[in-house]
């Protein structure tokens, strides 16, 4: 009974979100699209950070709220792949929050990924994000090749190789 309501719940709310798109005129990203620009304030740096910036880098984009606690330890995770791989650019998005809200044991958790808040939720509403967390990948050539769950570091290594391959292949044909 009460997995029907949810289900229902989810859709009517699904539906909203994409009538208010329509409505303002705002597309939202899909897989094979460009990904939408943003300028959002690194929390650790407390330097704009702007996602063409990386134009060229494979950029893997962790958007969670800090509300949940599982997705902490999976942005931790994340931050860890990316540390052990140069050529990739990590961004961890928080949504509708706070850097004050990683306080753990005391200490902020500070990422050597860019640690980026979005209080206004910006990225949310221009990748027409109805729920979180996401993983998103964006090519080297700015497009989003990738927009689902995270599944563990040995999946996102899958889907990078996977994205880099092509993008090989799309540039000698």
């Amino acid at each position: 009974m009460w997995s029907r309501l949810v289900r229902k719940a989810a859709a009517v709310a699904g539906s909203a979100l994409l009538m208010v798109l329509a409505a303002t005129g705002t597309q939202a990203a899909g897989v094979g699209e460009p990904a939408p620009s943003f300028t959002l304030l690194d929390a650790v740096s407390k330097r704009e950070i702007r996602l063409h910036e990386f134009r060229g880098r494979t950029v893997v984009m962790w958007v969670w709220d800090t509300v949940c606690p599982l997705c902490l330890d999976e942005g931790k995770a994340i931050d860890q792949f990316i540390a052990g791989r140069p050529d990739l650019a990590g961004l961890l998005v928080i949504e509708r929050g706070d850097e004050m809200d990683l306080e753990i044991e005391g200490q902020i958790y500070q990422p050597r990924m860019h640690l980026l808040v979005d209080k206004k939720a910006a990225v949310e509403k221009s990748y027409g994000l109805t729920r979180l967390p996401v993983l998103i990948i964006v090519d080297r050539t700015g497009r989003v090749r990738y927009r689902g769950s995270y599944d563990g570091n040995c999946r996102l290594a899958e889907h990078i190789a996977r994205i880099e391959a092509a993008t090989v292949l799309r540039g000698c044909l």
